[in-house]
């Protein structure tokens, strides 16, 4: 909050110093913000042009809101939003008309002051979308308050649409040690899919196919071992890249992402990435999707020789406020180890011996 106020200040020092030396930008000069958004582009131009989406992004704070929007998405049709201040202190319309509307792409608008207004919106990749929109400032208003005006509201776009995102997303990841080729292979042939495809051993996974090409079909069986209930896991291939990333859309329209990463020493990391279906809670879809991706590193590891077997070591580690000498001897002493050597409340220790 102290560096922004500083940093209000400073601008309007820039704009001081500048208009005092004829230096200051004049309305025929353009003002550029711009922000990448962690959505895909479709959604984005829906989020900036969707009127009831507009009204819940297009104000730079918790203390100002925007009430009412309009969008008639044509050339020469309405762009406009009115922002307020909750306590009714003040408030301003926004309107104009497009120039120019080019779906996905590219947007131009007049204002009804006569400033023109570009917006610019491209793929970044993985997911990402950039926003770039030019404007012509307002005469006798510090430009540098205006361009901090728009970028607060590109960022509360961005904020908006990134958390419209991860309430739709389900996002599960493992580190797996077993080189990329053997876990590329166990993800993408049947026989291994039909082996590692289920959340616990009341599951099992009757069949799989791939077709590994985009087009081609990726889907497996998934059911209950007692026959009482199953559901098929069907799509189609949409970006293949051999040892890093498959993506497929499955039957009901939604996205399936992953992602192959060499570690090195021999690991790799898997990071799944699919659309929320409808029907239940996302925590209890993302807590399945663990599971699975769990059983797929069990038998991806035990395939490879790699799985943590008992001559291998586990390490825990804690930190105490204590003197070394304390330490030492609460753990050597059998009075004091019985006092602390149980999980929790429903244990105990009631014996211990040490001959050290």
């Amino acid at each position: 909050m102290q560096r922004t106020g500083c940093q209000c200040i400073l601008n309007s020092f820039k704009a001081y110093t500048e208009t005092k030396h004829g230096k200051h930008v004049t309305p025929k000069e353009k003002v550029t913000v711009e922000v990448e958004i962690n959505a895909p582009l479709a959604d984005v131009w829906a989020t900036w042009t969707a009127p009831a989406e507009i009204m819940k992004w297009k104000y730079p704070n918790d203390k100002w809101c925007c009430p009412s929007a309009e969008v008639d998405l044509k050339v020469g049709g309405v762009y406009s939003s009115r922002m307020e201040a909750k306590d009714g202190s003040m408030g301003f319309d926004f309107k104009g008309a497009f120039t120019v509307v080019e779906p996905e792409s590219h947007l131009s608008c007049r204002l009804d002051d006569g400033r023109e207004v570009t917006v610019d919106f491209t793929t970044c990749g993985k997911g990402a979308t950039k926003i770039v929109e030019v404007f012509e400032p307002e005469e006798c208003k510090p430009v540098g308050a205006q361009r901090a005006g728009w970028q607060w509201l590109l960022n509360s776009l961005k904020a908006h649409a990134e958390k419209a995102q991860d309430s739709n997303k389900v996002t599960v990841e493992a580190e797996i040690n077993a080189p990329l080729a053997a876990v590329w292979a166990a993800w993408t042939t049947p026989a291994d899919i039909m082996a590692w495809n289920h959340a616990n051993d009341e599951w099992c996974c009757p069949s799989a196919e791939v077709d590994l090409k985009v087009g081609g079909v990726y889907s497996s069986r998934m059911e209950a071992k007692d026959g009482s209930m199953g559901f098929d896991f069907k799509g189609v291939i949409t970006a293949v890249k051999p040892e890093s990333c498959l993506s497929f859309k499955l039957d009901d329209g939604r996205i399936v992402a992953i992602d192959f990463t060499d570690c090195g020493n021999g690991a790799t990391k898997v990071v799944e990435v699919l659309d929320a279906e409808k029907e239940n809670p996302v925590e209890m879809q993302r807590t399945g999707c663990q599971c699975i991706l769990n059983s797929f590193k069990a038998y991806t590891e035990t395939k490879h020789g790699k799985h943590v077997t008992p001559k291998e070591k586990v390490t825990v580690e804690v930190e105490i406020n204590a003197p070394l000498a304390d330490v030492w001897a609460t753990w050597t002493a059998p009075a004091e180890i019985m006092k602390w050597k149980y999980p929790n409340d429903k244990w105990c220790c009631p014996s211990a011996e040490v001959d050290l």
